[in-house]
Protein backbone atom coordinates (compact mmCIF):
# COMPACT_ATOMS: atom_id res chain seq x y z
CA UNK A 1 0.00 0.00 0.00
CA UNK A 2 1.68 3.61 -1.02
CA UNK A 3 2.48 5.29 2.15
CA UNK A 4 0.50 8.79 3.30
CA UNK A 5 2.21 11.60 4.50
CA UNK A 6 0.72 12.87 7.19
CA UNK A 7 1.45 15.60 9.76
CA UNK A 8 1.44 16.14 13.57
CA UNK A 9 2.05 18.57 16.35
CA UNK A 10 4.41 17.23 19.36
CA UNK A 11 6.20 19.23 22.11
CA UNK A 12 5.70 22.61 20.00
CA UNK A 13 7.06 21.09 16.42
CA UNK A 14 5.43 19.61 13.51
CA UNK A 15 6.65 16.26 12.31
CA UNK A 16 5.79 14.75 9.12
CA UNK A 17 6.12 11.23 8.78
CA UNK A 18 4.91 8.39 6.15
CA UNK A 19 2.66 5.98 7.20
CA UNK A 20 1.93 3.14 5.62
CA UNK A 21 -0.95 0.32 6.77
CA UNK A 22 -2.06 -3.39 5.91
CA UNK A 23 -3.66 -6.20 6.85
CA UNK A 24 0.17 -7.98 7.27
CA UNK A 25 1.02 -5.29 9.72
CA UNK A 26 0.54 -6.92 13.07
CA UNK A 27 2.30 -4.57 15.30
CA UNK A 28 3.42 -0.84 15.01
CA UNK A 29 6.46 0.52 14.55
CA UNK A 30 8.55 3.43 13.16
CA UNK A 31 12.12 3.76 11.16
CA UNK A 32 14.19 6.20 10.00
CA UNK A 33 15.61 5.75 6.13
CA UNK A 34 18.35 6.93 4.67
CA UNK A 35 16.84 10.45 3.46
CA UNK A 36 15.85 10.94 6.74
CA UNK A 37 11.81 10.09 6.52
CA UNK A 38 10.08 9.06 9.64
CA UNK A 39 7.92 5.84 8.45
CA UNK A 40 5.48 4.52 10.95
CA UNK A 41 3.84 0.81 10.27
CA UNK A 42 0.44 0.36 11.32
CA UNK A 43 -2.01 -2.63 10.96
CA UNK A 44 -4.79 -1.46 8.97
CA UNK A 45 -7.51 -1.23 11.87
CA UNK A 46 -5.74 0.63 14.15
CA UNK A 47 -6.85 4.01 15.29
CA UNK A 48 -5.27 7.11 14.00
CA UNK A 49 -5.30 8.22 17.51
CA UNK A 50 -3.29 5.19 18.73
CA UNK A 51 -0.83 5.74 16.05
CA UNK A 52 -0.47 9.07 17.28
CA UNK A 53 -0.16 8.02 20.75
CA UNK A 54 2.65 5.43 19.58
CA UNK A 55 4.30 7.96 18.02
CA UNK A 56 4.59 10.61 21.18
CA UNK A 57 5.63 7.57 22.99
CA UNK A 58 8.74 7.40 20.90
CA UNK A 59 9.43 10.72 19.88
CA UNK A 60 12.80 10.98 21.82
CA UNK A 61 14.19 8.06 19.62
CA UNK A 62 12.91 9.72 16.33
CA UNK A 63 14.80 12.78 17.56
CA UNK A 64 17.67 11.15 18.25
CA UNK A 65 17.62 9.00 15.38
CA UNK A 66 17.45 11.42 12.84
CA UNK A 67 20.17 13.74 14.14
CA UNK A 68 22.52 10.36 13.76
CA UNK A 69 21.28 9.62 10.44
CA UNK A 70 21.93 13.09 9.38
CA UNK A 71 25.12 14.34 11.51
CA UNK A 72 27.50 12.40 8.75
CA UNK A 73 26.03 14.39 5.88
CA UNK A 74 25.91 17.64 7.17
CA UNK A 75 27.93 20.68 5.77
CA UNK A 76 29.44 22.06 9.21
CA UNK A 77 29.06 26.21 9.58
CA UNK A 78 31.12 27.13 11.79
CA UNK A 79 33.76 29.85 10.69
CA UNK A 80 36.77 28.03 10.03
CA UNK A 81 38.93 29.66 7.51
CA UNK A 82 38.02 27.92 4.00
CA UNK A 83 34.47 26.49 5.34
CA UNK A 84 31.00 27.21 3.42
CA UNK A 85 28.54 29.73 4.87
CA UNK A 86 25.31 29.87 3.41
CA UNK A 87 23.18 32.70 2.84
CA UNK A 88 19.58 32.90 1.27
CA UNK A 89 20.54 29.70 -0.27
CA UNK A 90 23.74 30.66 -1.61
CA UNK A 91 26.95 29.28 -0.86
CA UNK A 92 29.92 31.77 -0.02
CA UNK A 93 33.61 30.36 1.81
CA UNK A 94 34.84 31.89 4.94
CA UNK A 95 37.78 33.66 4.58
CA UNK A 96 39.48 34.23 8.55
CA UNK A 97 41.78 37.28 8.82
CA UNK A 98 43.63 37.25 12.22
CA UNK A 99 44.52 41.02 13.07
CA UNK A 100 45.56 42.77 16.37
CA UNK A 101 43.26 46.30 14.97
CA UNK A 102 41.10 46.16 17.53
CA UNK A 103 38.87 48.34 15.03
CA UNK A 104 38.86 45.29 12.91
CA UNK A 105 38.55 42.39 15.26
CA UNK A 106 35.33 40.99 15.07
CA UNK A 107 33.82 42.41 12.07
CA UNK A 108 32.83 41.05 9.12
CA UNK A 109 32.68 42.23 5.35
CA UNK A 110 30.27 40.56 3.05
CA UNK A 111 31.55 40.23 -1.17
CA UNK A 112 28.53 38.86 -2.68
CA UNK A 113 29.74 39.45 -6.35
CA UNK A 114 33.18 37.34 -4.89
CA UNK A 115 30.83 34.95 -2.71
CA UNK A 116 33.07 35.47 0.28
CA UNK A 117 32.71 36.52 3.76
CA UNK A 118 35.61 37.82 5.57
CA UNK A 119 35.81 37.59 9.18
CA UNK A 120 38.47 39.30 11.27
CA UNK A 121 39.83 37.53 14.16
CA UNK A 122 42.05 37.71 16.81
CA UNK A 123 45.27 36.26 16.57
CA UNK A 124 44.16 32.57 17.29
CA UNK A 125 40.57 33.02 15.42
CA UNK A 126 38.61 31.90 18.49
CA UNK A 127 36.12 34.70 17.98
CA UNK A 128 35.08 33.53 14.91
CA UNK A 129 32.13 31.17 15.24
CA UNK A 130 30.26 34.54 17.36
CA UNK A 131 31.18 36.84 14.54
CA UNK A 132 29.62 34.52 11.97
CA UNK A 133 26.67 34.22 14.46
CA UNK A 134 26.36 37.98 14.57
CA UNK A 135 26.30 37.86 10.56
CA UNK A 136 23.50 35.57 10.40
CA UNK A 137 21.78 37.41 13.03
CA UNK A 138 21.96 40.71 10.71
CA UNK A 139 21.46 39.23 7.79
CA UNK A 140 17.67 38.16 9.24
CA UNK A 141 17.18 41.07 11.05
CA UNK A 142 17.45 43.09 7.81
CA UNK A 143 15.77 40.95 6.04
CA UNK A 144 12.33 40.81 8.29
CA UNK A 145 12.85 44.29 8.66
CA UNK A 146 12.17 44.93 5.37
CA UNK A 147 9.14 42.32 4.72
CA UNK A 148 7.58 42.05 7.67
CA UNK A 149 5.62 45.32 6.89
CA UNK A 150 5.22 44.26 3.48
CA UNK A 151 3.55 40.91 4.35
CA UNK A 152 1.32 42.51 7.15
CA UNK A 153 -0.30 44.46 4.48
CA UNK A 154 -0.73 41.34 2.54
CA UNK A 155 -2.56 39.49 5.19
CA UNK A 156 -4.31 41.56 7.10
CA UNK A 157 -2.32 40.28 10.33
CA UNK A 158 0.08 41.77 12.84
CA UNK A 159 1.50 40.73 15.91
CA UNK A 160 2.08 42.16 19.50
CA UNK A 161 5.90 42.06 19.08
CA UNK A 162 8.71 40.54 16.78
CA UNK A 163 11.88 38.87 17.89
CA UNK A 164 14.59 37.41 16.70
CA UNK A 165 16.23 34.72 19.03
CA UNK A 166 18.44 32.16 18.00
CA UNK A 167 17.12 28.24 18.83
CA UNK A 168 18.48 24.88 17.28
CA UNK A 169 15.44 23.00 16.58
CA UNK A 170 12.39 25.91 15.46
CA UNK A 171 12.66 28.51 12.78
CA UNK A 172 9.96 30.52 14.13
CA UNK A 173 6.99 30.23 16.36
CA UNK A 174 4.20 32.08 17.77
CA UNK A 175 2.71 32.48 21.18
CA UNK A 176 -1.17 32.86 22.57
CA UNK A 177 0.17 36.09 23.89
CA UNK A 178 0.65 36.81 20.04
CA UNK A 179 4.20 37.39 19.97
CA UNK A 180 6.47 36.01 16.70
CA UNK A 181 9.53 34.66 17.52
CA UNK A 182 12.03 33.95 14.30
CA UNK A 183 15.46 31.96 14.36
CA UNK A 184 18.45 34.62 13.40
CA UNK A 185 19.67 31.59 11.35
CA UNK A 186 16.64 32.26 9.16
CA UNK A 187 18.41 34.20 6.40
CA UNK A 188 20.02 30.68 5.64
CA UNK A 189 17.06 30.15 3.32
CA UNK A 190 16.11 31.53 0.03
CA UNK A 191 13.86 34.53 0.21
CA UNK A 192 10.63 32.82 -0.45
CA UNK A 193 11.01 30.28 1.76
CA UNK A 194 11.58 32.92 4.70
CA UNK A 195 8.64 34.54 3.32
CA UNK A 196 7.23 30.80 4.14
CA UNK A 197 8.15 31.28 7.70
CA UNK A 198 6.81 34.56 7.98
CA UNK A 199 2.94 33.79 6.76
CA UNK A 200 3.18 30.70 8.80
CA UNK A 201 3.99 31.81 11.91
CA UNK A 202 1.00 34.90 11.61
CA UNK A 203 -1.38 32.51 10.31
CA UNK A 204 -1.01 31.13 14.13
CA UNK A 205 -2.41 34.20 15.09
CA UNK A 206 -5.49 33.37 14.21
CA UNK A 207 -5.42 29.69 14.31
CA UNK A 208 -3.19 27.50 16.39
CA UNK A 209 -3.62 24.21 15.17
CA UNK A 210 -1.55 22.75 12.42
CA UNK A 211 -5.52 21.77 11.10
CA UNK A 212 -6.65 22.32 7.52
CA UNK A 213 -8.13 25.49 8.05
CA UNK A 214 -4.61 26.61 9.48
CA UNK A 215 -3.14 25.21 5.90
CA UNK A 216 -5.58 26.74 3.84
CA UNK A 217 -5.27 30.12 5.39
CA UNK A 218 -1.54 29.35 4.76
CA UNK A 219 -1.79 28.87 0.87
CA UNK A 220 -4.19 31.54 0.49
CA UNK A 221 -0.64 34.14 0.75
CA UNK A 222 1.92 30.75 -0.50
CA UNK A 223 1.78 28.67 -3.61
CA UNK A 224 3.11 25.30 -3.31
CA UNK A 225 3.33 25.21 0.43
CA UNK A 226 4.09 21.34 0.78
CA UNK A 227 7.23 21.92 -2.05
CA UNK A 228 8.57 25.08 -0.03
CA UNK A 229 8.34 22.75 3.22
CA UNK A 230 10.46 20.26 1.52
CA UNK A 231 12.71 22.91 0.41
CA UNK A 232 13.38 23.99 3.80
CA UNK A 233 13.70 20.62 5.37
CA UNK A 234 16.51 19.52 3.34
CA UNK A 235 18.21 22.44 3.27
CA UNK A 236 18.05 22.37 7.24
CA UNK A 237 19.55 18.46 7.63
CA UNK A 238 22.31 19.63 5.24
CA UNK A 239 23.97 21.56 7.64
CA UNK A 240 25.28 22.04 10.95
CA UNK A 241 25.47 25.09 12.69
CA UNK A 242 28.27 25.55 15.65
CA UNK A 243 25.89 27.90 17.92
Amino acid sequence: MTPRKQHMEIKGRELEYLERRGQRIRKMSISVDASCNVIVRAPAWAAHGDVEKFIAENYSWIENSLAEMSASRRQPIDGTDGSVAILHGKEMTVMTHPTNDASLEGRYELDRNAGVLRIFTSDNCSDAIPVLARFYFDMTAKYLGTRIPEIESITGLCAERYEIGTYRSKWGSCSSAGIIRFNSKLSLFPYELMDYVIVHEMCHLKNRRHDTRFWESVSSFIDDVGVKRKRMRSIALGVRFAW
